[in-house]
């Protein structure tokens, strides 16, 4: 009995020492989870080699802060550009959708021989159409919508007003020179009308369309109609209305009705540039730029994301700044010469500039608890290399993991030590209060 109580009193001891010294450390570890700070890259965003090697420098340097988990992979950069796009693509796309909805509706109502309906139907989709054009990238859809309310009107016995809508179709149609409808879906009748009406077109006169943007290469649509990249020339546009919409990645998209004359017509625009998640110089391009950044804050789960650009000259700047999401506020302008293009070296001192910033503005009192993390390890996903040149610095400068501590083979000695003991006094002890599990087989 008295060997029981001396090893019962070193397994107290044991389960003692454990929980007062792995406690605090759990503990510890748990508030540092907590306190960890999700952050995402949002500027830098430009396709030069300048920009581009100084962002894969900054996400390795940013990846080593023990207190920084960076969110940025390919789906969250999606994120990004849908934000970023233009509020009247937006529109457009949504216009587009109902358009869709309206052309399904109204040709079953065709079908049905609810015509009078169905030309109401059929109508609302070839406006919608028409004031979503700019999101179109094959004219098909508003052809065909305008194609079936003519159709509609003309066995509505409205023959004057179908054919006035299959001649809009024919003058929208790029392709009117060779489009012919399919027999087995257009009654013998319209299939006429289309071909006498397309005749007409074509002998109607037409103009030359010049196209030109600042700076070169927007994509032009011409009536819902993908053409080309500016600047280029497209002959035997009938006169009248048209469509027309340049669209250029990082600059906002142009859409609006042009009205075609005969011999050249010359269009051209001068392209604004997208928000591009720079620096905010001013107070008017902060507030704008609010808005977008807390909508990508919310959708990935990030506390702060990092603006910024590569100012390149005979000696190049990067200039950043941190936009914190609970507060809503940015950073004093965090700026860094590079010297003979030393992108690591500039990143190295970037990133610690904003980790210095992250601590001053703790009196934010943010506690992350992100419920839509994309990706917790972008280093396998946006550089592959990083996870092995990270593992390589925390030889040599990171923390010892916990298992190379001397306190935590200290702590497993004694619990073993005192549960052997106790298993072997128990063992040979009827009375022992030691838990048997029996075989659920038996």
């Amino acid at each position: 009995m008295k060997k029981r109580k001396i090893f019962q009193s070193l397994v107290s001891f044991s389960f003692f020492f454990i929980s007062t010294t792995l406690s605090p450390l759990v503990s510890g570890q748990r508030a540092r989870a907590e306190m960890k700070q999700y952050m995402s890259i949002a500027g830098f965003s430009s396709q030069d080699d300048a920009t581009k090697n100084f962002r894969s420098e900054l996400i390795l340097d940013l990846s080593e802060f023990s207190d920084v988990q960076l969110v940025d992979d390919a789906q969250i950069q999606e994120k990004i550009a849908q934000a970023s796009s233009s509020e009247e693509l937006k529109q457009a796309k949504e216009k587009v959708g109902q358009g869709y909805q309206f052309f399904n509706e109204g040709k079953a109502l065709y079908q049905n021989l609810d015509l009078n309906k169905a030309a109401a139907v059929l109508n609302q989709s070839v406006k919608s159409y028409r004031e979503g054009i700019a999101a179109l990238r094959d004219s098909h859809y508003l052809l065909f919508s305008h194609l079936y309310l003519g159709m509609t009107l003309i066995f509505a016995g409205r023959q004057k007003d179908g054919e006035k809508i299959i001649r809009e179709m024919v003058m929208l149609d790029t392709e009117r020179k060779n489009r012919q409808l399919p027999i087995r879906e257009f009654p013998p009748k319209i299939i006429q009308a289309h071909k006498k009406i397309t005749k007409e077109v074509l002998a109607m006169p037409s103009g030359k369309l010049v196209v030109t943007s600042q700076p070169e290469g927007a994509m032009l649509s011409v009536d819902g109609m993908e053409i080309g990249r500016t600047p280029l020339s497209m002959e035997g546009v009938p006169k009248g209305m048209h469509f027309m919409s340049l669209e250029k990645e990082g600059y906002e998209l142009i859409s609006e009705p042009i009205l075609v004359q005969e011999g050249n017509f010359n269009y051209s625009k001068s392209l604004e540039k997208k928000a591009s998640y720079q620096i905010a110089t001013s107070k008017e391009e902060s507030e704008a730029q609010k808005k977008q950044l807390l909508a990508i804050a919310k959708q990935i789960g990030v506390d702060h994301i990092i603006l910024g650009s590569v100012v390149s000259g005979d000696k190049s700047t990067i200039e950043a700044q941190v936009f914190h999401t609970q507060s809503q506020s940015f950073s004093p302008v965090l700026t860094q010469s590079v010297s003979k293009h030393r992108w690591d070296k500039a990143a190295g001192k970037i990133s610690r500039k904003i980790q210095e910033q992250l601590k001053k503005d703790h009196r934010v009192e943010i506690k992350t608890q992100p419920t839509q993390v994309l990706s917790t390890g972008f280093e396998e996903s946006v550089i592959p290399q990083a996870s092995s040149m990270r593992k390589s610095r925390q030889k040599n400068t990171g923390e010892a993991a916990i298992y190379q501590k001397w306190w935590f083979w200290t702590a497993i000695g004694v619990a073993v030590l005192g549960g052997a003991g106790l298993i072997f006094l128990g063992g040979g002890d009827s009375e022992s209060n030691i838990l048997s599990i029996t075989n659920p087989l038996n």
